[in-house]
């Protein structure tokens, strides 16, 4: 294990090379706040935070009070609301960035820092543009925790100290996703393995705790109908072989060759390097158990995706980005084995690859945000401030989710104007979109809201008026 050490011209490459990929991300949230906070979930979740003036936590995912608070505290000190969508965005990764610090400069651990950057670029693509993510956090507390259990020169902290951190993250994770603890597995499985001490008995106390936790919590998400809902996918063992068998007929196989190509063709490659380096230094148990590994997450991308009908690229990504830790995993140790500046400049290039990969996903958002904006300019006239489009006149390819185009209208066209708020709802249960033509509130997939509760926000002025039903749309022209 290595110490920041400013006479090594290894650590300050990674060092300052981790500093330099927080600084670039914070600005870049700061910058494309609108695509990272105006679509989807995140939509969702900061309208009824600046709606309501309160938390809005959903399936347990307690992780979010971390965050939410951010928006909350800019309201109440009255910033404008494009301050409040900007500080929202990046207060996420102001987070990762603490993480990141604590680990180099407090455990001591440079190479811990690594692997948390690892984890948040590796196999993050558009999941990155999905701010509210519970397991884009959970990714970067995963991270922190392989950096904490991985330190050296831990004698300087008492015990209790020490376990306490270990607890503190379990918990964190347990309110952010129970998927995680596999990539954390992982890694400790595959240092026992790799530096022979997996006959140790004292080593599987670790691991026993956290599978320990895993159960524990997947007992508790049965109360959960979106939680068990996820965890049953993965029990469907018996759709893989139909699926392999007729992989023309699932869309799951073509994006992920076009993940492979497109989007990891070079960590990839870089990981089949790992690979047979592990082989040539004999570590045989370590490099198949990494791959079984990969190959199981794989798996469980493939079952839970299997529904997926088309390039609905947010939904895949998510799990998709745990790959990131797994890759990780063997990165860190040949780093740590071959510990000199060469390859540290290498591990530069793979991230900034990465993160190049990651950020260029804005152009779909913007696209879709552009999409929006020219729909409500294509009904001018003052009565036509909320639309209501018909479900033949959506496009799931190249607007992706239709339940959020409601609130991501409003609050993009609240950031020019309080007094010329406009929405569209995108009607899927009426063939003609006449729903909720008589309705003079705030409709949403959800339900609606009467425009009083909507306007008790100090950023949102929608008139009192009827919806009208539209017959043409931008992203359909």
């Amino acid at each position: 294990m290595h110490h920041p050490n400013t006479n090594s011209t290894t650590d300050r490459i990674f060092i300052w090379g981790g500093h330099l990929f927080f600084w670039v991300l914070i600005m870049v949230c700061l910058v494309f706040y609108q695509a990272r906070v105006l679509a989807f979930d995140t939509a969702y979740y900061i309208f009824h935070v600046v709606t309501f003036d309160d938390y809005f936590i959903k399936h347990n995912r307690y992780i979010s009070y971390l965050t939410q608070w951010v928006p909350l505290f800019g309201m109440h000190q009255g910033w404008a609301f494009a301050s409040v969508l900007k500080a929202f965005s990046a207060s996420f990764y102001i987070w990762f960035y603490l993480f990141y610090v604590l680990i180099v400069h407090g455990a001591k651990n440079v190479l811990g820092g690594v692997v948390l950057i690892f984890g948040l670029c590796l196999a993050m693509r558009y999941k990155f543009y999905a701010a509210i993510s519970e397991l884009f956090f959970g990714v970067a507390i995963a991270g922190f925790l392989i950096g904490w259990l991985t330190r050296k020169g831990a004698k300087y902290l008492p015990t209790w100290i020490d376990y306490s951190v270990v607890l503190l993250c379990l918990i964190a994770l347990f309110g952010a996703h129970i998927i995680l603890v596999y990539p954390i597995l992982v890694f400790l499985v595959f240092q026992y393995l790799y530096e022979n001490t997996w006959k140790n008995l004292r080593q599987w106390i670790m691991p026993t705790f956290i599978v320990g936790v895993f159960f524990l919590k997947f007992m508790l998400v049965q109360g959960d109908d979106y939680e068990s809902d996820r965890m049953s996918a993965l029990l469907e063992y018996s759709t893989l072989r139909e699926m392999f068998t007729n992989q023309a007929d699932y869309f799951i196989f073509s994006a992920l060759q076009e993940y492979a190509t497109q989007q990891y063709w070079l960590v990839l490659f870089l990981f089949t390097v790992v690979l047979a380096w592990l082989l040539f230094q004999k570590k045989w148990l370590a490099a198949i158990f990494i791959v079984c590994a990969s190959v199981i997450w794989l798996l469980i991308n493939i079952l839970t995706y299997a529904d997926l009908g088309g390039p609905l690229y947010i939904m895949l990504d998510g799990y998709l980005a745990v790959f990131g830790l797994i890759w990780a995993t063997p990165f860190y140790f040949f780093l740590r084995d071959n510990y000199k500046p060469v390859f540290a400049c290498v591990a530069i290039v793979l991230v900034g690859f990465s993160t190049w990969k990651m950020v260029d996903t804005r152009q779909f958002y913007r696209q879709r945000l552009t999409f929006i904006q020219e729909t409500l300019d294509m009904y001018p006239e003052v009565d036509q401030k909320k639309l209501i489009v018909p479900r033949h006149l959506f496009d799931w390819e190249n607007m992706w989710f239709p339940y959020e185009v409601a609130h991501e209208s409003l609050m993009l066209t609240a950031l020019e104007s309080p007094e010329d708020m406009r929405t569209i709802y995108v009607d899927i249960d009426s063939p003609q979109g006449s729903g909720f033509l008589q309705s003079d509130g705030f409709i949403q997939f959800h339900g609606a809201h009467d425009i009083s509760t909507i306007n008790n926000s100090p950023f949102f002025n929608l008139p009192k008026a009827k919806y009208i039903v539209v017959d043409s749309v931008a992203w359909k022209e």
